[in-house]
């Protein structure tokens, strides 16, 4: 995959720091005024040993205290939309504007077990589906049908454009 998490907040020793790096841009949130130059410090090393193209600093939609944050670039230039890869699965995502840093990473392993199992002629409904990743994998695994629903039309569009089968 060339989309991981960095640093993980409070398990990695950092609370309120999140970096995700999706194919060559680095995603970070930080979660209370306290920790926002840590934050930019951490983001920037990595941004520096990893080779980054672009650094967002992108708004939580939970951040305590303090006033409400803007998304800003830090580095480089705005990605609009960034494509990555999980194994087989092509995705996509909105680093500005879409959930979390931009996706669900941590829905990888869900997204690996659905596109290994036998699907072939399966209906499949994927509720809650955001941009349709989950419905993506179960198109490859041989689904005959995926219908996604979500209350986030905006998401759903996204979904159709760039996560359709190949």
């Amino acid at each position: 995959t060339d989309a991981f998490r960095v640093l993980n907040g409070e398990s990695d020793g950092f609370p309120g720091i999140v970096l995700d790096v999706y194919a060559g841009v680095g995603v970070l949130q930080t979660y209370a005024p306290g920790v926002d130059a840590l934050g930019r410090y951490l983001a920037g090393l990595v941004a520096d040993k990893l080779r980054l193209e672009s650094l967002i600093w992108k708004a939580p939609s939970k951040r305590v205290g303090g006033l409400a944050q803007s998304n800003r670039l830090l580095r480089g230039h705005r990605p609009y939309v960034v494509k990555f890869h999980e194994g087989a699965l092509p995705l996509a995502a909105d680093l500005f504007s879409g959930q979390k840093s931009g996706t669900y990473l941590d829905l990888r392993g869900l997204r690996r077990y659905l596109l290994g199992q036998n699907l072939r002629g399966k209906k499949v409904l994927n509720l809650f589906a955001y941009t349709g990743m989950a419905g993506l994998a179960c198109a490859l695994a041989g689904a005959r049908e995926v219908v996604n629903v979500d209350q986030a039309q905006p998401s759903l569009d996204f979904g159709r454009r760039y996560h359709k089968t190949p």
